[in-house]
């Protein structure tokens, strides 16, 4: 877990555990920059935090590798800057962002890098319809989906994107949450995808 908002102000730490073994989260290192609502996503190896609420604004995405305990690092400027409530996903290959908001503008802009390699984000594609709070998407090793977030003068939204996530290119519908709500979590394995909470 990296950054988050335990109450204002936006906080650097990271923190793990062992998932094998019961026990509390212990102290794995610090953000460069205080974030908070941003995307994030990893493969087996390094770990990606992506934009976010922070002062001053942060327009690139941070990495850390997982293996081993320390700080983050710049990892390179995103295609869209000043993007915050995005949601991120990656499989071992790829990471990517996608929607959030600008000074109260919502995008629908995907965007993506390769995780081995750093570097600037490229433009992936647009999702189906702009939003924020998408965070988080989930994947498999071909396919990622984000479901649910806030649109305007709707509130939340049930509208569930998905992309290939090898290729670029516009996302398309997948289905419907079984009810609108932003803001949700997300967990998954090869086969099947979960999302709970949200607002």
């Amino acid at each position: 877990w990296a950054g988050g908002d335990p109450g204002s102000p936006s906080i650097t730490t990271i923190e793990f555990c062992t998932i094998s073994t019961l026990g509390n989260a212990q102290e794995f290192g610090d953000l460069g920059l205080a974030t908070s609502q941003h995307g994030s996503g990893s493969n087996s190896t390094r770990a990606i935090v992506s934009g976010g609420e922070s002062s001053p604004a942060w327009d690139g995405n941070q990495y850390f590798e997982i293996a081993t305990k320390g700080n983050a690092a710049s990892f390179g400027d995103l295609s869209v800057s000043g993007l915050i409530r995005t949601g991120g996903l990656a499989n071992d290959t790829r990471y990517l962002r996608a929607g959030g908001a600008i000074s109260g503008t919502l995008s629908n802009v995907i965007d993506y890098v390769v995780i081995a390699t750093i570097g600037n984000a490229s433009d992936f594609g647009d999702l189906t319809v702009a939003r924020q709070q998408t965070h988080q998407g989930l994947s498999s090793t071909t396919r990622g989906v984000w479901a649910g977030g806030n649109t305007p003068g709707t509130g939340g939204t049930d509208v569930m994107d998905y992309i290939t996530i090898g290729s670029t290119g516009n996302a398309s519908d997948f289905g419907d949450l079984s009810a609108a709500r932003g803001g949700v979590s997300a967990l998954s394995s090869s086969t099947r995808g979960v999302w709970g909470g949200g607002i």
